[in-house]
């Protein structure tokens, strides 16, 4: 039994779930292992030997609510895959706020982001959610310029975004911060999303990955769902030429594992759970690749700084130099039809590129290689500066994006499904499946603005609409999950909602 505090926007579904379909989640060692993150050496300047796992680099990663079980998650998190431990450094901007759903966010992109560079330092900026959509997203670009200006930081992740807006690009600027790579994931509905449009921002789309039994790399097609196609607002960037004929930026530019028929492992302490128990759970989503992305880009300035090289910046030296690289440095993904609840996204399919995974996922050693000895020569450009801050009295707000003007609606964005699993000293995890059949598409929402404060609930088979007031208490049986649809209400100044690319949980069993 759980307890759902009254959550903005949160839609609250329950969903009969196939107990054939319930899987295991890949762990580190699994994914490290397939991408060929886990042999990376580099060599110091008197000949030693170290491992590539982002040792002396900072990972930024944003997020809205404060998480107080964060770090509690990352400790039997560690224990469980024997990852070194971290203690992490939180700049806890959100209070007493919590959001269950955002610490399932938060709780993945840290744990993820440690599992690919273990090495690797972790400041996690926990954005205040605000008293508006407006002064919400003033708040996030706010992190995202403090977090890019913090000492030490040299990867920022933002698992999060926006539909595309009129005026975004006058935002780009924030992510052009000398030695900083700016990574977002690219969505979960087939759509071209906000920040990751940004020709300034690595953008990460999702695949279906299959291991052989041994555990190693065996196959990768294109998610149904990832996010991708033709920005609408925002220009082609030179770097893309040689994939991209149009006058219009395209994403993804890269992939990673983000089918939850895939997905990986999490242990989460939900910050509304009294107890303090931790669950295990299964999960997918672009929201994976971007903290994943983050990590190997970390791996990169490393190896960069032992070389006596800076960090790469993003938008002038990373994403130039990663089209620049041999398609042999990345497994290239063939498409998948897009999903019945995704737009169409494959605008760009040709042998190095599409729109659905970008130039492909990492072959690791030979990326990582590529990075690191990457002789960009582009010039630093000079930042546009941001617009000057509306007169709120409070310090560090931007004035609101121009209305958006896309003239088809936009879907509501991927679900969290979360079966919650008491965690035992050391629960055994069972054999990662194979299959690569697409999650059951979500019914799209008709109406354009939730009830702030009363979440909606589904029964799939009954086909019939319930109200689940705040502190309604929820029994969930086997073969049962709860699905979080997180969209978060209309602004008075906003055409569309901001959303979060929420992970997509799938539990081992549901009690």
């Amino acid at each position: 039994m759980m307890r759902k505090r009254r959550m903005r926007g949160c839609r609250l579904c329950v969903e009969t779930l196939d107990e054939r379909r319930l899987l295991s989640g890949y762990t580190p060692a699994q994914v490290a292992a397939a991408y060929g993150l886990n042999a990376i050496q580099f060599t110091t300047k008197g000949g030693a030997t170290v491992a590539g796992d982002g040792t002396g680099q900072t990972i930024a990663i944003i997020d809205l609510y404060h998480d107080p079980g964060l770090q509690a998650s990352l400790d039997a998190f560690d224990t469980q895959y024997g990852l070194p431990p971290l203690t992490l450094t939180v700049d806890n901007l959100a209070g007493s706020q919590i959001n269950d759903a955002w610490a399932g966010e938060e709780t993945l992109d840290v744990e993820w982001t440690h599992a690919i560079a273990p090495g690797a330092r972790i400041l996690v900026v926990e954005v205040a959610p605000g008293s508006n959509d407006q002064e919400q997203f003033n708040n996030m670009m706010t992190a995202v310029r403090s977090a890019a200006s913090t000492s030490g930081v040299s990867v920022v992740s933002m698992s999060w975004g926006y539909n595309e807006f009129s005026g975004e690009s006058t935002y780009d600027s924030a992510f052009t911060a000398a030695g900083v790579t700016f990574v977002a994931s690219a969505g979960d509905y087939g759509q071209v999303t906000w920040p990751s449009a940004s020709p300034d921002v690595l953008a990460v789309g999702g695949t279906s990955l299959t291991l052989t039994a041994a555990g190693a790399y065996s196959s990768e097609v294109g998610w149904a769902f990832t996010g991708g196609g033709m920005s609408a607002n925002e220009s082609a960037p030179s770097y893309q030429a040689t994939v991209n004929s149009s006058s219009a930026r395209s994403t993804p530019d890269v992939a990673f594992d983000a089918d939850p028929q895939t997905g990986v492992s999490v242990c989460y302490v939900s910050p509304e759970d009294p107890t303090g128990s931790g669950q295990w759970s299964v999960v997918g989503g672009t929201s994976l690749g971007a903290p994943a992305w983050a990590g190997l880009i970390a791996i990169v300035d490393q190896g960069r700084a032992l070389a006596g090289l800076s960090s790469l910046t993003g938008a002038t030296q990373t994403l130039p130099a990663i089209y620049a690289l041999p398609v042999t440095d990345f497994y290239k993904v063939p498409l998948t039809p897009p999903g019945s609840n995704s737009a169409t996204n494959t605008s760009i399919n040709t042998s190095s590129y599409n729109t659905q995974t970008g130039l492909g996922t990492p072959v690791g050693s030979l990326l990582v290689a590529g990075l690191v000895n990457a002789s960009v020569t582009a010039p630093t450009p000079t930042p546009t500066p941001l617009p000057s801050p509306t007169p709120t009295g409070s310090p560090g707000r931007l004035p609101p994006p121009a209305p958006i003007a896309l003239p088809q609606p936009v879907s509501d964005p991927g679900p969290v499904i979360l079966g919650p699993v008491t965690v035992s000293p050391a629960p055994v995890l069972p054999t990662p499946s194979s299959s690569t059949t697409p999650p059951p598409a979500a019914s799209p929402i008709a109406e354009p603005v939730v009830d702030r404060h009363r979440p909606e609930m589904r029964q799939k088979h009954k086909v019939r609409w319930l109200r689940a007031r705040s502190r309604h208490r929820i029994r969930l049986r086997r073969g049962h999950a709860v699905v979080f649809h997180h969209r978060i209400g209309q602004a008075k100044r906003f055409d569309r909602p901001i959303f979060l690319e929420v992970p997509i949980f799938l539990p081992y069993r549901v009690l």
